[in-house]
């Protein structure tokens, strides 16, 4: 009997399905049909931590610093009931800042920062209270953002309405022909003799009015340095200070000043001064600072255009006079 044989076109077509058939199989049986591909993704920065707040007066402007580990990021917004700034401060942890922070000036009142926001990375928010609407203006410094705080803003003055001023008739205007050219007069050499001029004293530096009143007395803790801001109507330059040990107490005339509009008596929070009294002679004010610690603390004064500054740091106690 004569087999018979299968053309070659037709090989071949059984070659290549047995070959496709053989790939499919092995594909089937290769890789589970609950398998996952893991795709690994970038680990997150490490958070920053919050190390410092700080509370600064400069150039006329109150500065909230806030410090951390390295820089941070960090975006704001103000709330007009009550009147407040809130930063948040993403992928950043408060880990050692105590809170609240009370200043009560005539423009902060209260600091607060919490974090707010744990996983999957902290979320810290600072919380500025206002004593008054201002505006106010971030800025990142390396590893500090400064938060100041300005002036209120102005009212944008009422529309006017546009006065147009009506045309004025042409005028008929009288051209001069040019005139000759002067000749140059040639002067004869001058004197190597300086002459003696009388001498002029310069005027006198403008100076800030003394004050004579007393506006308010505020008080900023910050970085357990007390200092206790002493505002006048005017300059106020002219003091004397002293100290007394039994019981301590720190003593500031201010000279000059003849009223004040602040009360008998200022309380102070924390453990260096309990509170300042207020005492009117007829030619001065005087200020008597009673200090908690037994021994007195160490103490500087400095004058501002219209401020008098005392701050207390914690020591040993009073500087040597």
């Amino acid at each position: 009997m004569r087999r018979h044989r299968p053309s070659p076109g037709l090989e071949f077509t059984l070659f290549l399905f047995l070959v496709l058939w053989t790939f499919h199989a092995s594909a089937l049986h290769g890789a589970p049909a609950n398998s996952k591909i893991l795709v690994k993704e970038p680990a997150a920065p490490p958070p920053a931590a919050l190390t410092e707040i700080r509370v600064l007066y400069q150039e006329g402007l109150w500065h909230v610093v806030l410090t951390g580990s390295e820089p941070m990021t960090y975006r704001a917004i103000k709330l007009p009931d009550p009147p407040r700034v809130l930063i948040d401060l993403p992928n950043t942890a408060n880990t050692s800042v105590q809170s609240p922070i009370t200043v009560n000036n005539e423009v902060i009142s209260t600091i607060k920062a919490a974090t707010i926001v744990r996983n999957p990375q902290p979320l810290t928010r600072i919380e500025i209270g206002l004593n008054r609407d201002v505006s106010f203006r971030l800025r990142g410094v390396q590893d500090k953002v400064w938060v100041s705080l300005g002036a209120a803003a102005p009212v944008p003055p009422a529309a006017t309405t546009l006065q147009v001023q009506p045309l004025k008739t042409m005028e008929k205007v009288k051209i001069e022909p040019p005139q000759p050219k002067r000749p140059e007069i040639t002067l004869p050499p001058k004197s190597s003799a300086v002459p003696t001029l009388p001498f002029v004293p310069p005027p006198p530096n403008k100076q800030k009015t003394a004050a004579t009143r007393i506006l308010a007395i505020e008080s900023v803790s910050v970085d357990q340095e007390l200092k206790v801001y002493v505002k006048g109507d005017g300059g106020l330059g002219r003091y004397k200070a002293f100290h007394l040990a039994n019981p301590p107490r720190v003593v500031v005339e201010l000279l000059d000043v003849q009223t004040t509009q602040t009360s008998e008596s200022v309380t102070f929070t924390g453990p260096l001064v309990k509170k300042v009294r207020v005492g009117r002679n007829s030619d001065r004010i005087r200020l008597v600072f009673d200090i908690i610690p037994a021994g007195g603390v160490p103490y500087q004064i400095t004058s501002g255009e219209d401020r008098l500054v005392v701050s207390f740091k914690p020591g040993p106690g009073f500087p040597p006079r």
